[in-house]
């Protein structure tokens, strides 16, 4: 008697036949296909980005470096900036003590104060200025049409990076000049003593650079 199940005879018979491993291949190519496609994609986003970079380094020197260049220094005079108004906010905590326990004036601390808010007006000047720099760069950028050879996800970030610095320069420049200021919640941009524009600058800032690094070394990643 046999005591082989139906099914495991119908598998012999088939394996016999040679018919299973055509089965079994109808069932498996279209997941063979869909590896070999994604494979494919691959192998082409990887050539894209590799041709992207090699095209980007030529323009190393003429693009990227003068914008790395410009990035730097708004990046050093933005921590001479924060550099001054944190002494200036040191001394103004100071100077309130000073007046809620009713000291007498005093010449030289009031000259001290003079000083701290001079620098502190001087260092926002120079930044602003800096700034104005950095948007005459990119507008000759542009208009000498070299932008076409930045990457497109580093060109929006630097093209919003610059927008921000134009608006919030503007405002700044404004007060500097009108000598009439603003409260953070009026303001249409973030005020350059903010925190608000203080991470978004920092956060920016090193995005920026280090793209611009990995161009340089040919190890940046171009987003799909």
């Amino acid at each position: 008697m046999n005591n082989i199940p139906l099914w495991a005879n119908i598998v012999i018979a088939l394996i016999g036949s040679g018919l299973f491993g055509g089965i079994v291949s109808i069932i498996l190519s279209p997941i063979a296909a869909k590896q070999q496609i994604k494979q494919l994609e691959t192998t082409y986003h990887q050539k894209l980005n590799d041709n992207l970079i090699q095209n980007a380094q030529k323009y190393i020197d003429t693009l990227y470096t003068p914008i790395y260049k410009s990035l730097s220094k708004l990046d050093d005079t933005y921590e001479i900036y924060r550099t001054q108004l944190g002494i200036l906010g040191v001394m103004d905590y100071a100077d309130s003590g000073k007046k809620e326990r009713m000291e007498p004036s005093d010449p030289e601390w009031a000259f001290m104060m003079q000083e701290a808010n001079h620098s502190e007006h001087e260092a926002l000047i120079y930044f602003v200025d800096v700034c104005k720099e950095h948007e005459k760069l990119m507008k000759d950028i542009s208009a000498n049409g070299l932008d076409i050879y930045l990457l497109s996800e580093f060109e929006e970030r630097l093209v919003s990076f610059t927008s921000f610095l134009d608006r919030s320069a503007a405002l700044a420049e404004m007060e500097i000049f009108t000598e009439k200021q603003k409260s953070e919640s009026l303001a249409v941009s973030p005020l350059i003593s903010s925190p608000k524009f203080e991470k978004r600058f920092r956060h920016d800032m090193q995005f920026l650079k280090n793209h611009i690094k990995e161009i340089s070394f040919g190890t940046a990643a171009i987003k799909k």
